[in-house]
């Protein structure tokens, strides 16, 4: 799942993520108020990574997935956060950072790692930052 508050950062994400299924919500604003309410709203066993974009400093992860009726998937499945703030992760919590701008394979690699788990969250971060 892809989540975002910029259609051109959701856009260059989602194009990197074609070879994968992904469910796409906007962010209708800048601020994450104005997100509707899912119609469904996905468990860990309809989804396997949450990929979270924002191109915003004003916009606080939790509050996004707050938003979007996504915090029951905290810790439950894999969460990338793509963000130019700095961000600790929290990888016994299933919490990734990919800094923004990023280059295309590092971005395929965290999510191949995420996936498939094959790498530890200590590789993932040295990796995203290369």
């Amino acid at each position: 799942m892809l989540l975002g508050d910029d259609p051109f950062l959701l856009e260059l994400v989602g194009a990197n993520l074609t070879a994968l299924p992904v469910c796409t919500l906007p962010l209708l604003r800048r601020t994450c108020s104005a997100l509707p309410a899912p119609s469904v709203i996905p468990d860990a066993s309809t989804c396997q990574l949450v990929v979270l974009a924002l191109s915003h400093s004003s916009n606080e992860p939790v509050i996004a997935l707050a938003q979007a009726g996504l915090t029951t998937l905290i810790g439950a499945v894999p969460l990338l956060i793509i963000s130019d703030r700095p961000f600790a992760a929290a990888p016994e919590r299933n919490i990734y950072h990919l800094p923004f701008p990023f280059r295309a394979d590092a971005l395929h690699r965290c999510i191949a790692a995420l996936l498939h788990e094959s790498d530890t969250a200590s590789s993932i971060a040295l990796r995203s930052t290369q």
